[in-house]
């Protein structure tokens, strides 16, 4: 009997540790191999954006070791490279449910713009049109639908969710304290409509991102002129050949039809741009080094965390701050730039990340460029940088602050609960969930978030070389448009990835056509953290819940990092185009 069990824990000894030389070998060589794919001539890619492209890459275990995936930033630079390359005829543009972002929709539209103007054809192929993918098709040579296929593009729509009713059927009231006119993350919970305010800044929203969207189309293809997509928009639903006669698709074909019209073929011509992408990353780029770092998610103060529901990160004080200043430190850096996709979150954490840009911008230039959303503490942690790029459609702004606190003793007395509190000190209650405010309490926390927000306004009118009572009229808490935030000097100007990699060029004396060698900060976590992150984390996304239920949970995930109490310089909506 002792034989067999030391021969089993022998077994096992062995297989763990063939598990930790793998895992070790896997970690070494990640993202070292080559894909095996070979690029021919006259060759097609596929851009398929019917999933997401994720900001920063994750990572996958295939062939025995752990493969970088690509981010936003490879699609950009694979797109231009595409251009250059003289073995690439054209890309196939497939949008499908088009599941990419408004802001990402432009930038990916004027990489495949400067692609096109290299001489080379962009061919789509659609299954059902929306306002999004038609955007994206607004650049391509010929377009081609499913004769079944339709459109389904009624416009832009917001709508609120208001719970005030509910929670006075609740017994549930609220102490809100907000500083700025249009910081009203709290609406939902004491009101049962839009407020003026509230009201005010959606309308100008919309106005602009219809604005833009039209007269982005108008540019890329002045066949696409608004007064035709406006008529479109006015049926809402459209079929197959009511599109062909409105000019947005040349010719309904089934897909089989499709390929066999433009011989394409996945062995002859025809390549993924997930395998271009890997057949040209190992590429080296310049002698100059540029540090890229990633502020994903919301805000809050330690180490950054990935959600365990999958498809969300977080912005620890500690890790970002950390991987700003190895950044400055490293000597063979000469800039760095930072991609924000942030709501915001804690004002504490917010305020630290923007010390350590400060203190960066001290030894090279910095450079932010902001995705779908960089506002609140997003924006907070932007300002200080050298040159402030955003999308168009960007939302960014809401300089403000904001708190709430729930008064739970309604509630309770309806479920038969009561609550008893015995307490040193005279304000030792103030956050009980019990009571409300009182006058003099309020009065305390109302300074405290007065002084918060006349800092936050005050570094943001520093940074942005303007007075204070300047700035303070566009902060208010409003969110803006990447549109509006360039024309009141919110940010230095409207651009993408790329045309923050450029600035951050000009900064640094590199000419545009010289390509630089972009570093991650900050360094990699360890073998043991990032295989657990891998195992679990990855495992449960999209696995078990579908994209609603992943938002709520990430969303209280998310609110489970700010600490208690604490003041949030928290984007008061969440936008889903």
């Amino acid at each position: 009997m002792k034989k067999w069990v030391l021969i089993i824990i022998l077994i096992l000894i062995v297989v763990f540790a063939g598990g930790l030389f793998l895992m070790h070998w896997g970690i070494k060589n990640m993202g070292n191999l080559e894909t095996s794919v070979k690029i021919k001539e006259e060759s097609y890619v596929k851009l398929d954006l019917s999933e997401s492209i994720p900001e920063k890459s994750s990572y996958s275990f295939e062939g025995f070791t752990f493969r970088k995936g690509p981010n936003f930033l490879d699609l950009l630079t694979s797109i231009k490279n595409a251009g250059e390359d003289s073995r690439i005829k054209g890309i196939i543009l497939e949008p499908g449910a088009c599941a990419v972002s408004m802001s990402q929709a432009e930038e990916i539209l004027n990489s495949l713009a400067e692609f096109k103007a290299n001489g080379k054809e962009i061919i789509a192929f659609l299954e059902s049109v929306s306002l999004r993918s038609l955007h994206l098709t607004s650049v391509a040579d010929k377009v081609y639908l499913v004769p079944t296929g339709s459109a389904i593009m009624p416009g832009f729509n917001i709508e609120g969710l208001f719970l005030k009713n509910a929670m006075d059927k609740l017994g549930v009231s609220w102490n809100v304290i907000q500083m700025g006119k249009y910081k009203g993350a709290m609406e939902i919970f004491t009101d049962d409509t839009f407020t003026a305010p509230t009201r005010e800044v959606y309308n100008s929203i919309l106005d602009d991102l219809m604005a833009n969207l039209l007269s982005h189309m108008e540019a890329i293809n002045p066949d696409y002129d608004r007064e035709k997509i406006n008529a479109a928009m006015d049926k809402a639903i459209l079929n197959g050949q009511e599109l062909v006669k409105m000019g947005f698709v040349d010719s309904l074909l089934y897909y089989r039809e499709f390929k066999e019209m433009l011989e394409l073929d996945e062995e002859k011509n025809l390549v993924s741009m997930k395998d271009y992408i890997s057949s040209t990353q190992s590429k080296k780029g310049g002698d100059k080094k540029v540090a890229i770092l990633y502020a994903l998610g919301g805000i809050h103060t330690g180490k950054s965390e990935s959600s365990p529901f999958g498809g969300r990160q977080s912005i620890g004080s500690a890790t970002l701050s950390r991987g700003i200043l190895e950044a400055a430190e490293d000597d063979e850096i000469e800039a760095i730039i930072m991609r924000v996709e942030s709501g915001g979150g804690s004002a504490l954490a917010s305020d630290i990340i923007w010390d350590a840009m400060n203190k960066a911008r001290e030894k090279k230039p910095v450079v932010v460029t902001m995705g779908g959303v960089a506002a609140s503490g997003g924006y907070y942690i932007s300002m200080a940088a050298d040159s402030i790029l955003a999308d168009p459609s960007s939302i960014t702004g809401s300089i403000g602050v904001i708190f709430g606190q729930p008064n739970l003793k309604g509630l309770y007395n309806k479920l038969g609960i009561t609550k008893q509190s015995i307490s040193r000190g005279k304000h030792a209650g103030m956050f009980s969930d019990y009571k409300n405010l009182s006058t003099e309490e309020r009065g305390i926390l109302t300074a405290y978030l007065e002084e918060i927000y006349n800092d936050f306004v005050s570094k943001a009118a520093a940074d942005r070389e303007m007075a204070y009572e300047d700035l303070e009229v566009l902060a208010q808490g409003r969110v803006w448009t990447g549109n509006q935030a360039a024309e009141l000097k919110l940010i230095d100007r409207t651009g993408g990835f790329m045309d923050a990699i450029n600035v951050a060029k000009k900064l640094i004396g590199v000419p545009l056509q010289e390509k630089i060698k972009l570093v991650e900060f900050p360094k990699k976590k360890g073998g043991f953290q990032f295989k657990f992150n891998l195992g679990i984390k990855t495992w449960m996304r999209g696995f078990i819940f579908n994209p609603d239920q992943q938002d709520i949970l990430n969303l209280l995930w998310e609110t489970s990092l700010y600490p208690e109490n604490e003041p949030l310089a928290l984007m008061p909506y969440r936008f889903r185009f």
